[in-house]
């Protein structure tokens, strides 16, 4: 009895291994089995080896606009909808660049990017021609076991074309001829006056100086300079000043005290050799003290506190008095004592 029970017990024991081992191989086979190897691959197209539900296939580059002679970023990305049993290898781009003299194209391995449900590729398109062209379809072989039927599991899904525009050259008229003369170049550098400049650390720029613009420009600014002088000097002489003056005998008072309290300003600054705003306050403190006396300075101080009232305070104190006549008499006495 015992026995029996041994020997079921094996055939059990042996039923359960084999059924363990098929399902592991069963499971390997799902992945490896020859069953997943495409029927009715097109010709010279390679299998991508993925095993999958339903893969999405998208193409893209960088630029549409390519400089001549400069190759673009050209990307494949594969998405994966439902399961994924195999992942994808490569991506073939010979089937679809094979017979296509608009690109050369360059893979790029080491930008691969692979995840669970995402696979990036990417190439470098060089293009052959200028203008617009377009770049083909990528297609993507894969199996779908979804479908029970063998010979209908092989899937082929394409990618969009796109269109690219490779910028034409420009083109410039050359001469190839050569110049008619054949100039000596040693007797040149011998003989121009230009390298005599250069010689002593000039540049040939130097020579726009002496044109005839800049010499008028030179002449017309040294004669306005000396000009402006002889103004200046004659602006510190009495005469100018009395002259100046006496134009002003038939103004209104106030229009008198404003234009004499500028031209004394004037006066003493360039002919006593004093600076700043000269007001009753600074004579009265002896600003004067080297020129007039201590009564002079009293009745100076005097006369600029009546210009100071009508020209800022506007009160016209001094409406009987000559101001004109009083500032000739300042001016006389200040010419001798200076």
């Amino acid at each position: 009895m015992i026995r029996i029970i041994k020997i079921i017990f094996l055939l059990f024991l042996t039923f359960f291994s084999e059924n363990l081992l098929l399902g592991a191989e069963e499971l390997r086979f799902e992945k490896l089995s020859p069953q997943w190897l495409p029927v009715n691959l097109p010709d010279n197209l390679q299998f991508s080896g993925a095993v999958g539900s339903r893969f999405k296939i998208i193409a893209r580059v960088k630029n549409s606009v390519i400089s001549p002679g400069s190759a673009f970023d050209f990307e494949v990305e594969l998405n994966s909808v439902g399961k994924v049993l195999v992942p994808p290898g490569d991506i073939d781009v010979d089937f679809s660049f094979g017979g296509n003299q608009a690109f050369k194209i360059e893979p790029l391995p080491e930008r691969t990017e692979a995840g669970p449900a995402r696979w990036r590729y990417f190439f470098k398109l060089w293009p052959s021609k200028e203008g617009h062209l377009v770049v083909p379809e990528i297609a993507f072989a894969y199996i779908n076991p979804d479908i029970p039927w063998v010979e209908k599991r092989l899937m082929i899904d394409f990618s969009d074309s796109i269109e690219v525009e490779v910028l034409q050259r420009e083109i410039f008229a050359m001469d190839f001829r050569g110049p008619d003369v054949v100039f000596d170049v040693e007797e040149l550098r011998k003989s121009p006056w230009i390298n005599s400049v250069k010689l002593i650390g000039f540049s040939e720029f130097v020579w726009l100086f002496f044109t005839p613009p800049f010499v008028g420009i030179f002449i017309w600014s040294i004669t306005r300079f000396y000009k402006s002088l002889e103004a200046l000097k004659e602006r510190g002489r009495i005469s100018w000043m009395v002259d100046s003056l006496l134009e002003l005998k038939s103004q209104p008072v106030d229009v008198q005290a404003d234009r004499i309290f500028n031209l004394m300003q004037e006066y003493i600054h360039r002919s006593c050799g004093i600076s700043g705003v000269i007001t009753s306050n600074e004579i009265s403190a002896g600003g004067f003290s080297k020129l007039l006396s201590a009564e002079e300075s009293l009745g100076f101080s005097m006369f600029f506190n009546q210009i100071e009232a009508v020209k800022f305070n506007r009160v016209p104190t001094v409406i009987n008095s000559n101001l004109v006549d009083q500032a000739i008499g300042w001016i006389r006495i200040l010419e001798v004592r200076r």
